[in-house]
C-alpha cells in the first residue's frame, strides 16, 4: 500500500465524485475525517464517508512479512484479502458495507487495482 501511484488514486477519485451523487453538509464533514494513523498512504482512508483505513492497515500487515522479498504467491493473497477488506468497509454516516453501494464497490476494487499493480511493479523490480 506504500508504493500506491499517486496517478491510480487520483484517477479513482476523480471517477468516483463524476459518478457519486452529492452528500448533504454533515456526510461530508464526516467523510472528511482522518484517521490518528494514515495507512492508505497516498490514498483516501475515508473515501465518501467509507472506512477504507482499516483495510489499508490489514494489507500493510500483511505485507510487512514480505518486505525486500519478491514472494508473489504472498503478495497476491495480501493483495486480495485488500480487496475483501475493503468490500466490508463501513460507512461512518449509516454503516453498511461497502459491497452493498456500487460506487463504493467500483471504488474498492480501484484501490485493489491499483495496489496490485504496484505490487507487479515492485516485484519486477526486485527481480521476483
Amino acid at each position: 500500500m506504500r508504493r500506491l501511484s499517486i496517478l491510480g488514486i487520483s484517477l479513482a477519485v476523480l471517477l468516483a465524485s463524476l459518478a457519486a451523487p452529492a452528500l448533504p453538509a454533515r456526510a461530508q464533514a464526516l467523510a472528511l475525517t482522518t484517521p490518528e494513523v494514515d495507512y492508505c498512504t497516498g490514498a483516501p482512508d475515508v473515501f465518501l464517508g467509507w472506512w477504507f483505513n482499516d483495510a489499508c492497515r490489514g494489507h500493510d500487515e500483511c505485507l510487512a512479512p514480505l518486505a525486500g522479498i519478491p514472494a508473489i504467491p504472498g503478495r497476491l493473497a495480501c493483495d486480495r484479502a485488500f480487496l475483501a477488506d475493503l468490500l466490508q468497509a463501513p460507512h461512518v454516516l449509516h454503516g453498511g458495507a461497502c459491497e452493498d453501494d456500487g460506487v463504493c464497490g467500483r471504488i474498492a476494487f480501484l484501490y485493489f487495482i491499483v495496489v496490485r499493480l504496484a505490487s507487479i511493479f515492485t516485484n519486477a523490480s526486485m527481480g521476483g
